[in-house]
């Protein structure tokens, strides 16, 4: 089910579906599924994927929220994702866009990693394709990172933007020809990639969230507000 509800986007995005496609959950359906119909994936004990009020007040205009929380277990780990294989880069200019909160940082003795964006892997570890999002403390100083993967090769960008408490606004831009993917931070270009971004019928990659356990005996969790992704078609499909 999609809905469209932040901007105002051309007649042609609603009606043209061999142009453009375009889907948007505010999370206000029960938990896990959503109003897409997200695929689960929880390991370890403590492992949830909950509907949150964190948030949803008129300040900060949350309409509804899915919190993901790993347990203290190392390698506990919560991922929300469509699907593993379901699309490719280098064809479409790819527009991917979410609101997240981090309410306790990642820290020596707490560690964890999260991982936001165009993801692969629901299970243990960093992606194999994908451009997406990465945080831990002991990654770029606790900046958020921008990260390519092709076939298990990664570049690592630090944005320069240290991961807060706060609201923030993460975007990801894959240009039509999969030549640079662009990130951006409450509306800020920050990073680009031109390395180890995937293309092929064999590098699929899908789009998600995840959290992962590394150190301490803490449960710790984030907070998403609202995801959305629009495909923009370089040609008529």
């Amino acid at each position: 089910m999609s809905h469209i509800r932040r901007g105002t986007l051309p007649p042609e995005i609603l009606f043209d579906p061999q142009r453009y496609y375009f889907e948007e959950d505010d999370f206000i359906a029960d938990a896990p599924n959503g109003q897409l119909n997200w695929t689960s994936a929880l390991n370890g004990g403590g492992a949830a994927i909950n509907s949150v009020t964190t948030g949803i007040d008129s300040t900060s205009q949350f309409i509804g929220a899915y919190e993901l929380t790993v347990g203290g277990l190392l390698g506990s780990r919560a991922t929300l994702i469509q699907d593993t294989n379901c699309m490719n880069f280098g064809y479409a200019q790819m527009n991917w866009k979410a609101r997240v909160i981090i309410p306790t940082l990642s820290a020596l003795l707490q560690r964890y990693d999260i991982y936001i964006g165009f993801i692969d892997n629901s299970g243990a570890g960093d992606m194999t394709d994908g451009a997406y999002f990465h945080y831990s403390d002991n990654a770029s100083s606790g900046n958020w990172e921008l990260v390519t993967a092709n076939n298990g090769s990664r570049t690592n960008t630090n944005t320069g933007i240290a991961v807060d408490t706060n609201a923030v606004d993460l975007a990801i831009r894959v240009a039509s020809d999969a030549s640079a993917v662009t990130a951006f931070i409450n509306g800020t270009s920050v990073a680009t990639n031109t390395t180890n971004i995937s293309t092929g019928a064999s590098r699929q990659t899908s789009t998600g969230f995840k959290i992962e356990k590394a150190l301490g005996l803490s449960a710790r969790n984030f907070v998403i507000d609202y995801y959305s992704l629009m495909i923009a078609w370089s040609t008529q499909r």
